[in-house]
């Protein structure tokens, strides 16, 4: 079973899902994308589906975690699954993933080190930069990455 959000970044991630779903053939899949507008509507929605879900005997759950808005929500289903022995494979979103079964995502630090590591290759005289849709762990690592030779007189500065 899957949980996931609405929205095109997420569209991907549910085409993958259903041609697997496919591809294993005979074992049933289901699917969840969000589209709640309020904090008591995702938590409702959400508990209603997993219950559901638990009904069928599902035997593993994938998802980015629902409700992020509500504290402590993701953490409490996650662990709610767990203890009932069903695994938990959290993407998109590392606040879950020490407590999981496996993680799926992007390591942000490594993330920030790359990006600047190849603006600097394109642009290697320098100059000035702006950062748009920052991440926690990726900002920092990218600032360090980018400013790392600013000490420096005969290297181009950031």
């Amino acid at each position: 079973a899957m949980i996931n959000f609405e929205g095109s970044f997420f569209t991907p991630v549910e085409e993958g899902w259903k041609y697997a779903c496919q591809k294993f053939g005979e074992i049933e899949c289901y699917y969840y994308r969000r589209n709640d507008t309020t904090n008591e509507e995702c938590v409702a929605n959400t508990d209603a589906v997993v219950e559901y879900w638990l009904n069928e005997g599902i035997q593993g759950v994938a998802m980015r975690p629902p409700c992020n808005k509500v504290p402590n929500y993701g953490a409490n289903l996650l662990r709610d699954l767990m203890a009932q022995g069903i695994p938990v494979v959290v993407f998109d979103s590392q606040t879950l993933m020490d407590n999981s079964t496996a993680y799926i995502g992007t390591n942000q630090e490594f993330l920030g080190r790359t990006m600047a590591r190849l603006l600097r290759q394109l642009r290697p005289e320098g100059g000035i930069y702006a950062m748009v849709g920052r991440k926690e762990g990726r900002d920092t690592a990218f600032i360090n990455e980018i400013e790392r030779y600013n000490h420096l007189d005969d290297r181009p500065h950031w």
